[in-house]
């Protein structure tokens, strides 16, 4: 027989948890079949009165067990009775666990009602001194369990796991002997073990549910988007094992706004529902803090800049929560955007930032100069290419972005800190760049006192010494250095050098046999491959022949030089080092070299690739050796060269490493295109050469989707011919190639009818623009072509550079004005498109009726 519509209906009631409207149901249905339908009442009623009890409704959830004492018997009423705890027993009232006992003994009891029943058994936490002899053997069980999870509290693993050992794998209390053995693996650290007996537990049951908490403690299964999200009472006990109250709530709120891509929503959640939030001690909420801000540094570009917008907002509006925020947003701000923010104002951050952590944890120079000489070396990098120049402190031609600034914050870490030895190396740097050798001097005599045993500094200071022709000191220092580190071959080096420079210092003060016993001391550091353009064998030879020829022995310096020679790699590489190593012997200015006379002579006879390659690394050593001393000439040689070689076949190995010094060297940007195009020559389909050839400046011109096409058919060559590298370079052009996608069409819907167009011309406001003659901020009206230039460049900006000018806009400029400002610089470049003035629309183009209008490249297809 079909169920009748009403009963249908108490029954989905019942199956979705709505228990109040089944059990109105039921009781409608119990007057026309009661033996059906009370067993369903009953139910109903129960569920209501759990329902009740989690929602903290004790009282009513006692008047709902009432009325059901009325209906069915008491025994079946006794998990709930202990539920509700009307089971704690009160003088003159009986306690309901040994009934709940004498209940879970009968064989008929249902599974589900029989593992429900042990929990609250469990959960009731009492004594059961005389139970009846068909419950003792669970009794012994449950004391056993109590007793057990008693000395986990006290930390008493070994104990908690010895009560469990009786009880088999058939007790009914079996999921709590595991839950017990998990808690006591998650406290003893064993992670692994504690979850796998959490994840063990049946479902539903209350060890389960708690262990629900240690599982997400444990990150078991990891938390990430695609995983199920906690609930909030799940949270809350979490929280609370880590010694927090009161998190669940705003943690899943929190957590619900990171999985829809809202790190700012996420942020204010945490902020509004944790009083105590942002703060940075030891503990969970510290470690909230730190995650909340600073996982802006890992996140994609558009959800970092809206966080990092929106932090903005907060420190120039100085509304901070609490000081730890404020602290905590100007650190991040300065270590994301520093790269690109003017140099005021990331200073000012800086120090802002260091008084607030001052106020808040007391004075600490050590952690002051670290901060100190982390922004004093950015400023001593280069400008970052995409950087805006907004507001520079100085202008320079220092390659630093700010040598002065650097300088500044350098000496106020070591003021605060002497130890501070990356601060002090760079300090070096800065000297150096900006011409203050007695500071730099003065500086490294300090460090090499401190720092006795530093290579770093013992390296240093012995070039300076060079510099300053100490060569006895600076010979100390090197060999200190080389007694730390016997396997750097910098150190070698430089001692070679100072030995070299020493001699022609003893040969200038008519001392020839101290000088031969200098250079002869540079045996000891002699290597016989040629690589070495510094130690090997014939270099040293030119070094010491032409130190002779032309301030000791001329005979003895020739007989060198003829040696050197025979034992050089190649005529043109012998002539070529000889002819550097004449312009560095020899006093003052030299412009030219007999033996770069030879070299062309050479160079006439015919130009090999291999040669070349040698040529390059004697032309970038003698610019690092000679510094300001090396003339056009060398510079010329190598060009022409290059060029030879560039006019006969060439293997493709020297070709490519040819290429890349031209391309990393721009002055032989022209012998680089030349043998590009000889390689071409040779072969058109070369993949490599033609990526070189996209690099050189007849290419820059290229339409992005030109380039895109070429770069695909290179990498298509490129992986016929299985080079790996060529693939790799490829690929990493193509990923960084952003091609822009075709602009929409305007829509014509809403246009005002063709008659309310002005066909007339723009008007001419005589030289200025009416809109920007009273800008706030003190901007008076410019010429036109210079308010042009600076409209056009703030249309093209993007928007992280927008924000930073939003920051650093000119005084009394409000952020409203600032933001008009680019507006009306994106309604020109819209103009500049249409050819309308901003805010009209062209008037759709007049075509016979019923045609096909022409095909628009920059429209896509609709299917």
């Amino acid at each position: 027989m079909d169920a009748s519509p009403q009963e249908r209906a108490a029954r989905e009631f019942l199956a979705q948890g709505r228990f109040r409207k089944a059990r109105d149901e039921f009781k409608l249905l119990c007057k026309i079949d009661r033996p059906k339908f009370l067993p369903l009442l009953v139910e109903a009623n129960i569920g209501l009165a759990r329902e009740m009890a989690g929602k903290g409704m004790v009282e009513e959830a006692r008047q709902v067990l009432s009325y059901l004492k009325t209906i069915v018997a008491g025994e079946q009423l006794v998990g709930l009775e202990l539920e509700l705890g009307a089971g704690s027993a009160t003088p003159g009232q009986a306690s309901a666990v040994p009934a709940a006992l004498r209940a879970l003994a009968k064989p008929s009891l249902p599974a589900a009602e029989r593992q429900h029943l042990a929990d609250v058994v469990v959960l009731a936490f009492e004594p059961v001194p005389n139970p009846a002899p068909e419950a003792a053997a669970l009794a012994r069980e449950l004391a056993a369990i109590v007793s057990a999870l008693q000395a986990v509290s006290e930390r008493q693993f070994d104990q908690a796991l010895e009560l469990l050992r009786p009880l088999g794998q058939a007790s009914v209390f079996s999921h709590w002997k595991a839950f017990v053995k998990g808690l006591a693996a998650f406290y003893r650290g064993d992670s692994e073990r504690a979850a796998r007996l959490f994840a063990g537990l049946p479902a539903g049951s209350a060890p389960e549910k708690a262990g629900r908490s240690c599982l997400l403690l444990l990150g078991s299964p990891p938390v990430s988007n695609d995983s199920p999200l906690p609930s909030e009472a799940v949270i809350e006990w979490a929280c609370r094992m880590a010694g927090e109250r009161g998190l669940g709530g705003p943690l899943l709120c929190a957590e619900q706004a990171w999985r829809k891509n809202n790190p700012v929503q996420m942020y204010q959640n945490l902020r509004g529902g944790i009083p105590r939030f942002p703060g940075e001690g030891p503990d969970l909420i510290g470690v909230l803090s730190q995650f909340a801000v600073n996982c802006s540094f890992s996140l994609p570009y558009q959800m970092q800049d809206s966080l990092e917008y929106w932090m903005d907002g907060i420190i120039d509006g100085r509304s901070a929560k609490n000081p730890v925020e404020m602290q905590l947003f100007l650190r991040a701000r300065v270590l994301s955007s520093a790269q690109i923010m003017p140099d005021e104002l990331a200073v000012k951050d800086w120090e802002r930032f260091l008084r607030l952590r001052e106020k808040l944890h007391g004075r600490n120079p050590a952690l002051d100069s670290l901060a100190y000489g982390w922004l004093g070396q950015l400023f001593t990098k280069p400008p970052s290419r995409g950087a805006f120049p907004f507001l520079p402190l100085t202008q320079s031609r220092s390659k630093m972005r700010n040598a002065p600034e650097a300088q500044r914050l350098l000496e106020k870490a070591l003021q605060l800190d002497e130890a501070n030895l990356p601060a002090s190396l760079c300090l070096c740097e800065v000297y150096k760049e900006r011409r203050r050798h007695s500071d730099r001097n003065r500086l490294l005599d300090r460090m090499t006192a401190r720092f006795p045993e530093e290579k770093k500094v013992l390296m240093l200071a012995g070039q300076a010494c060079l510099e300053r022709k100490a060569y006895k000191r600076g010979l100390d220092y090197f060999h200190r250095a080389l007694a730390l580190d016997r396997l750097d071959p910098a150190i070698p080096d430089n001692l070679v050098k100072a030995r070299l420079l020493q001699a022609r210092e003893f040969f200038q003060k008519s001392r020839p046999d101290d000088a031969r016993m200098a250079m002869n001391q540079t045996a000891a550091f002699e290597i016989p491959t040629p690589g070495n353009l510094t130690r090997s064998r014939w270099c040293l030879k030119i070094q010491q022949g032409m130190t002779e020829t032309i301030c000791g022995d001329p005979d003895r310096g020739r007989a060198l030089l003829e040696e050197a020679r025979r034992e050089s790699p190649s005529e043109a590489a012998f002539l070529y080092y000889a002819g550097l190593a004449d312009l560095g012997t020899r006093p003052g200015n030299a412009r030219g070299s007999a033996y770069f006379d030879e070299f062309v002579r050479v160079r006439k006879s015919g130009a090999s690739a291999a040669e070349a390659v040698v040529l390059t690394r004697i032309w970038q050593h003698g610019r690092k050796w000679l510094a300001e001393r090396m003339s056009q000439q060398p510079w010329a040689l190598l060009e022409g060269y290059l060029r030879a070689v560039a006019k006969h076949p060439f293997a493709r190995e020297d070709g490519s490493r040819l290429v890349e010094f031209c391309i990393a060297e721009n002055d032989f940007a022209k012998a680089g295109m030349a043998l590009v195009e000889k390689r071409l020559k040779q072969d058109p389909a070369d993949p490599l050469f033609r990526l070189y050839r996209l690099r050189t400046p007849k290419s820059v011109g290229l339409r992005p989707e030109a380039l895109r096409i070429e770069l695909e058919s290179i990498l298509a060559e490129a992986t016929s011919r299985k080079e790996e590298q060529t693939v790799r370079l490829a690929r990493q052009q193509l990923d960084a190639l952003v091609i822009p996608p075709p602009q929409p069409a305007e829509p014509f819907d809403d246009l005002p009818p063709e008659d309310e167009f002005d066909d007339g011309p723009f008007p001419d406001f005589g030289g200025g623009n009416p809109m920007l003659d009273d800008l706030p901020g003190g901007m008076p009206a410019q010429p036109t072509e210079l308010m042009d230039s600076f409209l056009s460049l703030l249309a093209s900006l993007p928007e992280r550079e927008l924000k930073r000018m939003r920051q650093t806009r000119p005084p009394g400029m409000s952020v409203a004005d600032f933001d008009m400002l680019v507006e009306m610089a994106r309604a020109r470049r819209e103009s500049s498109k249409t050819g309308f003035p901003p805010g009209n629309f062209p008037p759709p183009p007049s075509r016979p009726p019923g045609t096909i209008p022409p095909p628009d490249p920059d429209q896509p297809e609709l299917f």
